[in-house]
């Protein structure tokens, strides 16, 4: 019977992996989209959207199934947590880059606004830190934690270079307003999953030390 649990645990690892892996090609599309007016990988996002959502229902279900048949406890009890966590992180994420696709379809329909390399910069840090966050899952190491939350602190000083930025091109240019809160908007997205792949770490962090790593300072 645990030889069984263990294997139905790396089945169901390997499934969330999947969807990982798609999630970060959909964040990769959708910057892409923007950066080179690729039309065609919005449609792309859009369609692999429809998999992530089945995804997340299937692994719910697993890991659900999983907890109710074996009763699973220490380690194997925590790694089955985080998975439904970080499952609906990945699908929070997914719809990040499907809400991104819709403002870059406008921009790439009306490009009035002046180039920029901000969101490209974006975009390769935060793909770099889900990429070392899912990295942490697959080896159950946490040595990169630190780097991943000193990237968080990077994406935010270029979100927030960006919304001075378009504020200024708006003040000159008030006829962009709408698509220019467009960009912020996108900025704002990229912000939001490298939030989430911080949440991702540290619930590796917890998978691996057992000890609870968010909001350390309101607990009591």
């Amino acid at each position: 019977m645990e030889k069984h649990f263990h294997h139905e645990l790396e089945l169901l690892k390997q499934k969330l992996l999947d969807m990982a892996n798609k999630v970060q090609q959909m964040l990769s599309d959708s910057v892409d989209a923007l950066v080179n007016l690729a039309l065609s990988k919005t449609d792309i996002v859009n369609s692999v959207e429809h998999d992530i959502n089945r995804q997340e229902i299937d692994i719910d279900q697993h890991a659900l199934k999983l907890i109710a048949l074996h009763q699973p406890a220490g380690q194997d009890l925590r790694l089955l947590i985080i998975i439904l966590k970080i499952n609906n992180d990945l699908e929070r994420i997914a719809d990040e880059t499907v809400n991104m696709c819709e403002r870059v379809v406008r921009l790439i329909e009306n490009p009035q606004l002046e180039g920029g390399n901000i969101l490209p910069q974006m975009e390769g840090i935060v793909k770099e830190m889900l990429s070392k966050a899912i990295d942490a899952l697959v080896k159950s190491d946490i040595s990169q934690a630190q780097s991943i939350f000193q990237q968080e602190e990077q994406v935010d000083a270029l979100h927030r270079q960006l919304v001075r930025d378009v504020i200024d091109q708006i003040k000159r240019r008030p006829e962009i307003t709408e698509l220019a809160l467009d960009i912020i908007s996108i900025s704002h997205r990229l912000e939001r999953i490298g939030d989430m792949a911080v949440n991702i770490i540290e619930d590796v962090m917890y998978f691996v030390t057992g000890e609870e790593e968010r909001h350390p300072f309101d607990r009591t």
